[in-house]
């Protein structure tokens, strides 16, 4: 398994989640860029320093970001997650201790 990192592309990563073990959270492509695709295993919110946005990170089984989605606060991003995702609840575990 694969150690949860602290910062994803230059974010601190605030929460965790692991995807469901029958597929995760879904698959992602992006048709102009074919790094960016695969199973979202895990999501994590991140917040960039000095920025009050936060961002659901979906993210592949070795934590490669391979897409975002921004919210105003981290209730909002917890919430709009499970209905993006269609998966309820989701099993956030928190970074910062």
């Amino acid at each position: 398994m694969i150690v949860p990192p602290t910062q994803l592309d230059g974010a601190s990563v605030i929460w965790i989640a692991d995807g469901p073990l029958d597929g995760g959270f879904g698959f992602v492509k992006f048709v102009e860029e074919e790094d960016r695709e695969g199973t979202i295993a895990h999501l994590a919110i991140c917040q960039y320093q000095e920025s009050p946005t936060v961002y659901v990170f979906a993210c592949n089984r070795e934590w490669k970001v391979i897409g975002d989605l921004a919210y105003l606060d981290v209730e909002s991003a917890m919430r709009e997650a499970e209905r993006y995702y269609e998966i309820s609840p989701i099993n956030w575990k928190s970074v910062t201790g």
